[in-house]
């Protein structure tokens, strides 16, 4: 069995947001059991790359891996939509694609965007099994593709796959991905041009595919019990209060570690100068624990149990 500590990481990644990726290698080598982190993307950022020189930080150009001039035609045909858009879909081929591209037995995904705050073991020290680390999210349009492009494996849960990471066991990506590719039912040379095709439009146009759900989904199905699932606490709206990494400092570091794993600063959210100033002021971290984060643009979920939030969007969207 490859060793525990010794996984290479995938992080797709564009022009605009090598520098923010660069600037958190530090703590994914700090916190993470890795070897190497292979950052893949355009030709355009490999010289920034390769300027660090750092043999654990290797460039990938993304054309191994995807046809993404192909891709983007498709995508663009299907929705009317601007080409560039493709990019979500893209960024998830390339991580599913690497299974075909390495001699290892397991590799990680681990969102670029994302941070480690404490240290994180991917296999169960008493099983040997790597984790699942569940969340509670529901996104309709995600599981309505599993059920296109792989019949017979979608058994809901009140779970999520979605935790802004993954461990892959390359045997089992491969296999995903074969099962896909001989699904007839869409046109298409290959699994990402399948997956595109089998999609609706309208779905499309927004987040109509998830990686992570896709292959827990398969996982749980063809390969019961072959991982252990596990609580996963992190904080996905962190932008609002964090430009980036470089702000949060060891103090509220360890506040935010009392209850999270890992939090991530997405470029799509607004920071706010309120916000700001209350994770910096001592007094606020004093008399509250960080979980109070979840609630500041969320009231509601003061309200609205967790446990149940995944039942209600079910409901709410059918």
């Amino acid at each position: 069995m490859q060793n525990s500590q010794n996984l290479s990481v995938i992080m797709p990644s564009i022009p605009s947001d090598i520098e923010k990726l660069l600037n958190n290698t530090k703590f994914y080598f700090e916190f993470l059991p890795i070897k190497n982190i292979y950052v893949i993307g355009p030709e355009t950022i490999s010289e920034k790359i390769k300027s660090l020189n750092d043999d654990k930080i290797i460039f990938v150009n993304e054309s191994d891996f995807v046809d993404v001039t192909r891709l983007r035609e498709i995508y663009s045909m299907r929705t009317n939509d601007k080409p560039g858009h493709a990019g979500w879909y893209i960024q998830q081929f390339i991580k599913m694609s690497f299974a075909r591209f390495t001699h290892d037995e397991y590799y990680l995904i681990w969102d670029s965007d994302t941070i480690p705050l404490k240290p994180v073991k991917m296999f169960d020290d008493d099983t040997k099994k790597p984790f699942f680390d569940m969340k509670l999210e529901f996104n309709r349009a995600y599981f309505e593709a599993i059920k296109k492009i792989l019949p017979g494996i979608y058994n809901p849960i009140n779970q999520s796959f979605i935790s802004e990471h993954m461990i892959i066991k390359v045997e089992f990506m491969r296999e995903l991905i074969s099962e896909i590719e001989n699904n007839d039912n869409f046109t298409g040379k290959n699994f990402q041009e399948k997956i595109i095709n089998a999609i609706e439009p309208e779905s499309l146009r927004g987040s109509g595919f998830s990686e992570f759900e896709t292959y827990g989904y398969y996982v749980t199905s063809r390969h019961p019990g072959a991982y252990t699932k596990r609580r996963w606490c992190s904080l996905r709206t962190m932008k609002g209060f964090y430009d980036n990494s470089s702000e949060i400092d060891e103090v509220q570091r360890e506040w935010l570690r009392k209850k999270y794993h890992a939090v991530s600063i997405e470029k799509w959210q607004k920071v706010s100068s309120f916000r700001k100033s209350l994770v910096k002021s001592g007094l606020f971290r004093k008399i509250f624990g960080p979980g109070i984060l979840e609630y500041i643009d969320r009231p509601d979920r003061l309200i609205i149990p967790a446990s149940i939030r995944p039942f209600l969007k079910r409901i709410l969207h059918k």
